[in-house]
C-alpha cells in the first residue's frame, strides 16, 4: 500500500494505491467513499472490503478522500466539486498504474458521486454502486450510463430497497446487474464478507479477460 497525493482542482487529494500481486496493467479501479459530513473517508470498513475484493480480482485500487477529509485540501462541495476529485484521481491512476481499462467504484454518496462522473466517460466500461443512496439523491441521470453497472444492495439497506435500485435494472440493459446482500443494512454490518465475495466473484472473471489470458 502507497500512500499518495493527488493534485485536484482543490488543492491536493490524500490517497492509497494498492497493486495485487504480478500486477500487469490490466485494469484499475477509483474508489469513492461515503459522505464526509457524517464521517465518510476511504478508510471506511465498506470501502475497505471493496478495495479488497477489486484486489483479489485483480484490479489496482485507488481509493482516496475527498476535498476537507483528512488531509485532503479544499472544502465539502455537495458533490459537485467532488466530481471534480473523482476525475482527478483518475488521472492520478493512470499516471501511477498505467492500466489499459479503468473503472470506477464507489459507496453511498461516493456511488453517487461516480456513477455521475461516468455518464460523461464512454471509455470506461465498468461501474461499481454499493450502497445506491436513492433515499437521498436523483438517479435520474443513471438512464445515460453507458457503463456495465452492478449494484450491489443489502436487503435491510434504509437509503434505498433492492426493489428500487432493481428498477434501474431493466430486462432490456444486460449491462446492468443486481446482487442482494441478505441481512445486511446500508453499512452492511456483519455481512462485510459476503460483499467483498460478490465483489471478487463478479469481476475477477472480467479482469481476467481484460488481460488478455484465459479464465
Amino acid at each position: 500500500m502507497q500512500r499518495v497525493r493527488i493534485p485536484s482542482p482543490a488543492g491536493f487529494l490524500e490517497g492509497l494505491l494498492e497493486l495485487p500481486p504480478a500486477y500487469a496493467g490490466a485494469v484499475g479501479a477509483v474508489l469513492a467513499h461515503p459522505h464526509p459530513l457524517p464521517g465518510g473517508t476511504m478508510r471506511n470498513k465498506v470501502v475497505v472490503r471493496l478495495a479488497h475484493g477489486l484486489l483479489e480480482a485483480g484490479a489496482a485500487v485507488l481509493r482516496f478522500n475527498f476535498r476537507g477529509v483528512g488531509a485532503s485540501e479544499g472544502v465539502h462541495d455537495r458533490g459537485d466539486g467532488e466530481r471534480d476529485d473523482v476525475l482527478a484521481a483518475l488521472r492520478f491512476l493512470d499516471h501511477a498504474a498505467a492500466p489499459r481499462v479503468r473503472m470506477l467504484a464507489g459507496f453511498s454518496f461516493g456511488a453517487w458521486v461516480s456513477a455521475r462522473v461516468a455518464v460523461s466517460r464512454p471509455d470506461i466500461p465498468w461501474v461499481l454502486s454499493v450502497g445506491t443512496p436513492l433515499a437521498a439523491y436523483d438517479y435520474g441521470f443513471i438512464a445515460d450510463c453507458p457503463q456495465a453497472i452492478l449494484f450491489i444492495q443489502g436487503s435491510l439497506d434504509s437509503f434505498g430497497s433492492v426493489a428500487d435500485v432493481a428498477r434501474l435494472c431493466p430486462p432490456d440493459n444486460p449491462a446492468r446487474a443486481l446482487v442482494a446482500i441478505a441481512g445486511a443494512d446500508h453499512l452492511f454490518t456483519g455481512r462485510l464478507r459476503p460483499l467483498q465475495e460478490a465483489v471478487r466473484r463478479h469481476y475477477q472473471p472480467l479482469f481476467v479477460a481484460a488481460a488478455g489470458t484465459p479464465p
